[in-house]
């Protein structure tokens, strides 16, 4: 019997973590794609989950992710245009992690820097000259 309960714990737990990440609620934009809820997760949990989504996107790509977080933009003179971000910090707020983000509608208006919001959308990337970047396409969208 004491030999088999570390393995019933160990089992138990990996049931246990094999569930808490991803929710059953689908997007109403693309219902066919399981979301990873962030929000459910710790702030550092969500905070790692985020930096794997920025240095290896594309084992992520086409997967949809509902992140809270603050906003940031940066207007880049290169291009002329403005990137949108999506802020994610660890716990004790010394580590954080950007992502950038669009809004599919484009009626709606971007938070106030430093606002906290929520989206929900697919994670994609393209390139603007030669570089790859990551983007997630939010369908949803809500301040808080």
């Amino acid at each position: 019997m004491k030999k088999s309960l570390p393995i019933l714990l160990c089992i138990l737990c990996l049931l246990l973590t094999a569930c808490g990440s991803t929710s059953d609620t689908r997007a109403a934009g693309d219902a066919s794609l399981p979301e990873t809820d962030l929000t459910a997760m710790s702030a550092t949990v969500a905070y790692s989950y985020a930096q794997n989504l920025a240095s290896s996107p594309d084992q992520f790509l086409g997967q949809r992710f509902r992140i809270r977080g603050t906003y940031d933009e940066q207007l880049w003179d290169v291009t002329g245009l403005t990137y949108h971000y999506i802020v994610i910090t660890d716990v004790s707020s010394c580590c954080m992690q950007g992502l950038e983000f669009v809004l599919t509608d484009e009626s709606a208006s971007y938070p106030q820097v430093g606002e906290e919001f929520e989206i929900s959308g697919v994670l994609n990337t393209y390139v603007e000259n030669g570089t790859l970047y990551a983007q997630i396409t939010a369908d949803q969208y809500q301040r808080f």
